[in-house]
């Protein structure tokens, strides 16, 4: 009969809010591992949840190894070279690609932090960037002052190097 679908249900609904207990847990477990200042500490991190990561899990990655890297040529340097970092881009780009597709705006700030990241750490990532755009551009009225900012520099400054950010941002400001 009926009870084993609403025993798979009842299951499903499990799952998924085990889920999203975990987010809230891999992020606070890349920022401590942000907070010791070890580059490889926090790749092995995100490495070891890449699996399990939702959006704001890969933008806090991102705006981590951004923070970590940034002032430092050697730390940016062993990062780009990191083994784990086109495992961490190609996880980007599945979520982006699901990103907004369930009816709810996408998180804006996550978006934000990612086009910044990557500008600050000088990855230029075209999918990940047009979809970005893309979203964004869909979803502009649901951005907050400082987070349609700080993308919109992240655009800027990946432009000055790669004119694909200039074309995927050049949409934003179609309004």
């Amino acid at each position: 009969g009926g009870g084993g679908r609403r025993g798979d249900r009842t299951l499903a609904r499990a799952r998924q809010a085990a889920k999203r207990r975990t987010f809230p847990l891999i992020n606070s477990q890349i920022i401590a591992a942000a907070d010791t200042g070890d580059l490889e500490l926090l790749m092995s991190t995100v490495e070891a949840y890449l699996g399990q990561m939702n959006l704001v899990n890969l933008s806090t990655a991102l705006h981590r190894l951004a923070k970590l890297t940034a002032a430092d040529a050697e730390a940016s340097e062993a990062l780009w070279q990191h083994p784990a970092l086109p495992a961490l881009m190609e996880a980007l780009r599945q979520m982006l690609q699901v990103a907004g597709t369930g009816g709810a705006p996408p998180q804006c700030q996550a978006l934000s932090n990612i086009v910044w990241s990557l500008a600050t750490v000088q990855v230029v990532d075209e999918a990940a960037l047009r979809r970005i755009a893309e979203l964004a551009s869909t979803h502009l009225k649901d951005f907050k002052p400082f987070e349609l900012a700080s993308l919109l520099w992240g655009f800027a400054k990946i432009g000055e190097t790669t004119p694909v950010a200039v074309s995927c941002s050049a949409r934003l400001l179609e309004v």
